[in-house]
């Protein structure tokens, strides 16, 4: 958990730096104020997702008895099980966009109106409960120790950070990159208000799964994209007060 908890503060800061000297999109919010309530939200999450499932976490991780016990040797166990949780993520990601109940929690990631880095933590407290719960079992099939958990989510801090980020990629590298990973130009689509294109590009640390399934999306235009939800645009909305209250309404 070390390594994490520099590797996650140390991307979001680079990323944010790059923001202010490169922005893809000049959106007409205070970044100072935006990025601490999404900061804010973050943390919240954090906390209580903490709180409630430590001990539990502890439990589960310390089993190790899944599919990935099959594997030969140490790095091939990694790699396995680097890709079947990966894979997990993809489908619980499309889940939260298909699934009615799920969809009420993580549409208040989608309602942000000016997508940047920091927008990487903007996540209610409610989805973080249910994606952590439901990690449970996968953890438990796939047989993961705490030290390939701490590999996959350090790897997905950067990347997450990394998608969400507000900056300026050369298309060309952008495009190269993204037939491994998810990238800025894939993730804008996904945070389109237009239905179609929200529901693609739901990869979180590999595109491979977007495009074997199906839900791999390219648009030339990304700079026109309008980011965010149609409902959720107003001041209060955009508050930490409104984000927390955005599933029940």
């Amino acid at each position: 958990m070390e390594l994490k908890s520099y590797i996650l503060p140390l991307s979001l800061s680079i990323f944010v730096l790059l923001e202010l000297g490169a922005p893809f999109y000049r959106f007409r919010v205070n970044k100072l104020r935006h990025g601490l309530i999404n900061i804010s939200t973050g943390l919240t999450s954090f906390l209580i997702s903490t709180i409630v499932y430590f001990t539990l976490l502890s439990e589960v991780l310390g089993i190790d008895h899944g599919l990935s016990r099959f594997m030969p040797n140490e790095f091939l166990k990694l790699i396995v099980a680097l890709l079947l949780f990966d894979l997990w993520m993809y489908i619980w990601h499309r889940m939260n966009h298909e699934i009615p109940f799920f969809w009420r929690f993580h549409k208040a990631h989608h309602s942000d109106v000016a997508m940047d880095a920091t927008t990487g933590l903007r996540f209610h407290p409610i989805e973080v409960l249910l994606s952590t719960g439901a990690r449970l079992p996968i953890y438990l099939l796939i047989g993961v120790n705490a030290e390939i958990i701490i590999t996959y989510e350090s790897l997905m801090a950067v990347i997450v950070i990394f998608h969400h980020s507000n900056v300026t990629i050369n298309p060309e590298v952008d495009d190269a990159l993204s037939f491994a990973i998810t990238t800025p130009r894939m993730h804008r689509v996904h945070h389109s208000d237009f239905y179609k294109e929200t529901n693609s590009n739901y990869g979180t640390l590999l595109s491979l799964w977007d495009r074997i399934f199906g839900t791999f999306n390219v648009r030339q235009d990304v700079e026109n994209i309008c980011i965010g939800l149609e409902d959720y645009r107003d001041d209060k909305s955009q508050s930490f007060f409104g984000f927390m209250t955005t599933p029940f309404k």
